[in-house]
């Protein structure tokens, strides 16, 4: 009797614990519905930038703080709103997720909209990512697409296991890739046996020792070819605090773990720079030129482009704050790191700069980055504590949104075979079924939820409980 009370308890919990998770999604799922009208918004009228300082994506990426690639998919949905009315209308009321909803706006053309919506609230978001890339899409009302070119890109950064490389070449250019690590692999195979003696253990040497073996080796052609150059060094930055502790971080990276600090330290070359309170000194004051050394230290200070809201880390140019023309001197407290989009609008007097450089962001005299109105551009944002429901729910109405609680997918194996769209009508060009269905923030939002889709006798993406 007591498991069975006990047993109770804890089912109710759950059931309180995914109720409040499908209210609060739904509010969610709704509030970026929101989000999508206001980047329509910022599409059509630049509005909240009218003076063009940020792409839409990176003006939603700094004013909401989300990432560049949630402002991206917000983005593409309000680009494809009118292509797919019932998607935005699902995300609008809270039926959809913004991940959902961005891999039909990625994948899915206009004639599939109400289908994949449909199958979208059935389905989680990896199974979706799994069988709308690749589905054969049959739209009548389009011509076939051209045979798209191969996607190129390259990269890297760092997280909490190190730094990681990813990369996408043609078939071609792949192998070649492939042949330069396995070249550089054999040759450090071939190193090491003529090391070892005969009944020694040979260390294993790996795929990623080829590849940076591959790197070395193209920087140090490089500096053969260039003398002199430190284009082909890798720059580290070692810093002394106050304490008299020091650290090692790469040039706009991460700093490095005291192991790896110790290690490189062992056999490198070294350039100080004098700090005086807090400013570098002794950098090259009388020049207009500016050194490698110079730009290496700003480009350290400040991490990218200043511009609030620019993630921009490549490409980036060193501006003089006050113009050499008008006696501004080459040191880094007049010395500011833009990316070229950024520097041109300055020059062409869209963006106003001012102030020291090289004092801290609350202080007074810092740099001052405003618009040609003197508007200065801050960082947004603060942090709150999370409303309660009664709370959260009447801050919906007063924002005019009107979700239903989020029902999650039914969380069933993905058998690919099975899933299918309902094919779009053929178009009729004597028949017009006038406009499609409008999103939340523009109609009555029906409070009830729909029935399940792909709950037919017939093959759906549900696996073998959904086909007779």
């Amino acid at each position: 009797m007591f498991v069975m009370a006990e047993a109770e308890v804890l089912m109710a919990k759950a059931a309180a614990v995914e109720a409040r998770i499908a209210e609060l999604q739904g509010i969610i799922n709704a509030a970026h519905g929101a989000l999508v009208q206001v980047a329509a918004e910022v599409l059509e009228d630049q509005a909240g930038d009218p003076f063009g300082m940020h792409t839409p994506a990176g003006f939603l990426a700094w004013r909401a703080g989300v990432s560049p690639a949630r402002a991206g998919e917000l983005v593409r949905l309000a680009r494809r709103r009118h292509e797919l009315p019932a998607c935005v209308a699902a995300l609008a009321a809270g039926e959809l997720t913004i991940d959902q909803a961005s891999e039909i706006a990625r994948h899915v053309p206009a004639a599939y909209d109400e289908a994949a919506t449909a199958k979208a609230r059935e389905m989680t978001v990896r199974q979706l990512r799994a069988v709308l890339p690749s589905y054969g899409y049959e739209d009548p009302g389009q011509p076939k697409p051209k045979p798209a070119e191969a996607e190129r890109s390259v990269s890297s950064g760092t997280d909490a296991k190190g730094w990681w490389l990813r990369a996408r070449l043609s078939e071609d250019e792949g192998a070649v890739v492939d042949a330069a690590i396995r070249a550089m692999r054999d040759d450090l195979f071939r190193q090491q046996r003529a090391l070892v003696g005969p009944g020694e253990a040979m260390a294993s040497v790996s795929a990623a020792d080829g590849l940076v073996c591959a790197a070395e080796a193209a920087l140090r052609a490089g500096e053969a070819a260039h003398p002199g150059s430190d284009r082909y060094q890798v720059n580290l930055h070692l810093e002394q605090d106050p304490g008299g502790d020091t650290s090692l971080s790469t040039h706009l990276g991460q700093r490095l773990p005291q192991w790896l600090h110790q290690l490189l330290l062992c056999d490198c070359s070294l350039r100080a720079t004098t700090y005086r309170h807090g400013a570098p000194v002794d950098v090259g004051r009388k020049t207009r030129v500016i050194s490698r050394r110079v730009r290496r230290i700003v480009e350290h200070r400040d991490r990218g482009c200043r511009v609030p809201g620019c993630d921009a880390t490549l490409g980036l140019e060193i501006h003089h704050i006050v113009h050499w023309e008008d006696l501004g001197p080459t040191d880094t407290a007049n010395l500011i790191t833009l990316c070229r989009r950024h520097h041109r609008m300055h020059h062409q007097g869209l963006l106003a700069i001012t102030g020291d450089a090289d004092l801290p962001a609350a202080a007074i005299g810092a740099v001052r980055i405003a618009d040609r109105w003197n508007r200065t551009m801050d960082p947004v944002g603060r942090g709150e504590t999370l409303p309660t429901s009664v709370e959260l729910a009447q801050r919906a109405r007063d924002a005019r949104l009107e979700p239903v609680a989020y029902r999650s997918p039914r969380g069933e194996p993905l058998v690919r075979r099975d899933f299918t769209l309902d094919e779009p009508p053929r178009p009729d060009p004597d028949d017009d079924d006038g406009p499609g269905p409008r999103p939340a923030w523009d109609r009555p939002t029906d409070h009830t939820c729909p029935p399940a889709a792909g709950t037919e006798r017939h093959p759906t993406r549900a696996g073998p409980h959904a086909a007779a």
